[in-house]
């Protein structure tokens, strides 16, 4: 009979002393008094009698050699392990480098997982985080471990209330040196964990709708979709966009530009697309003869809420008689909202004399 593979809750915190042992000692000992079987297989005092694992009354599987050892909570079975440090680097000679293996290996025997971690230790952000602190992360863990974890919860404390902690002595060992408890990085720090958690969510919305075909349902960050076109700036257009997100976490200017045979080709497309992702989005090119129909069917598909779209400066008469793309869009994109922009590419001049049998006048009069 094959074992149930275990469960696996990560606590996130924004930086070291915000209390994410404290939460998962606390977590442990909950399940503990509901009558879970629970232990403790490697946590760090961290200097403090209040992250002590033996201040807890919760059994504790000794480590062995410094490492987490797996064999004996296997051995064990308990219902949860309580693992700290989810990063930690194991000690020369285990058989894993780091932590997280360890806790792969007891989820894969059937125990249920709770580990801590910090956001400069999420391996696409440690760059990030390191630019942000000067110091270095020391480990990380992939980005797929955290995301296939069962739940990841934010453990918060006020950038303020934490440098406060840290002068009263309560955070003890702190990663210190550089700028990591400066005010502006705990309060960047903090931002970044929780674009991490919005992104995740995101991802994990999209993945329940494509598995279950669920409807389109209201957007919770903007998504702004910019039609790069024949009118208009495209960079003007890029710039644009992201002001009307940018007050939205982790969001930017998704750019697209329809080829085909009724559009021409896209300026310099690398220096737009160096230019979008400078703008925290991206560039897209996509194939289509019906142009409105393609930007329409395309932010649809990456859940857009806005679309920003170049019009010529034609007026009300115009827009009727010879609707651009922009103008199509807009009739055509129920549920998005558009917006139209009038491009520093916009049309000089008359509008052209419509051509056929009917004059402009009786046109106008028909209308």
């Amino acid at each position: 009979m094959m074992t149930a593979r275990g469960r696996l809750r990560v606590l996130l915190g924004a930086a070291h002393g915000v209390g994410t042992t404290c939460a998962m000692l606390e977590e442990g000992r909950r399940l503990r008094d509901e009558g879970r079987d629970v232990v403790i297989a490697a946590a760090q005092a961290h200097s403090r009698s209040a992250t002590d694992p033996g201040a807890w009354g919760l059994d504790v599987v000794p480590e062995t050699a410094g490492r987490l050892d797996t064999d004996a909570v296997l051995a064990r079975r308990p219902d949860v392990a309580l693992v700290d440090e989810l990063a930690a680097a194991d000690p020369p000679g285990s058989r894993h480098l780091r932590r997280w293996e360890d806790v792969e290996d007891l989820l894969a025997g059937g125990v249920d997982v709770i580990s801590t971690l910090t956001i400069d230790r999420v391996e696409s952000l440690s760059e990030v985080a390191w630019a942000i602190t000067g110091v270095p992360h020391g480990g990380t863990v992939p980005d797929a471990v955290l995301r296939a974890a069962d739940a990841v919860e934010v453990v918060d404390l006020a950038p303020a209330a934490l440098q406060a902690r840290l002068a009263a002595g309560l955070i003890g060992d702190p990663r210190s040196g550089g700028r990591a408890f400066q005010l502006d990085s705990l309060i960047a720090l903090r931002e970044l964990t929780l674009m991490w958690v919005a992104d995740d969510a995101d991802q994990e919305l999209r993945r329940y709708r494509d598995r279950h075909g669920a409807a389109r349902s209201r957007q919770i960050r903007e998504r702004v979709v910019v039609a790069l076109g024949d009118e208009g700036s495209a960079p003007s257009l890029l710039r644009r966009a992201a002001r009307l997100v940018s007050g939205s976490a982790g969001a930017g200017p998704i750019g697209v530009h329809v080829s085909g045979q009724r559009n021409r080709p896209l300026e310099d497309p690398p220096a737009l697309r160096r230019l979008a992702e400078r703008l925290g989005g991206s560039l897209h090119e996509i194939v289509g003869d019906d142009v409105p129909g393609a930007i329409i069917d395309f932010a649809r598909s990456v859940d857009a809420t806005q679309i920003v779209v170049a019009t010529a400066g034609r007026g009300p008469v115009g827009r009727v008689l010879r609707p651009g793309v922009g103008e199509q869009v807009a009739r055509r994109a129920s549920g998005i909202d558009v917006h139209l922009v009038t491009g520093s590419g916009e049309a000089k001049g008359p509008l052209p004399r419509p051509t056929g049998a009917l004059g402009g006048v009786r046109r106008l009069a028909g209308f």
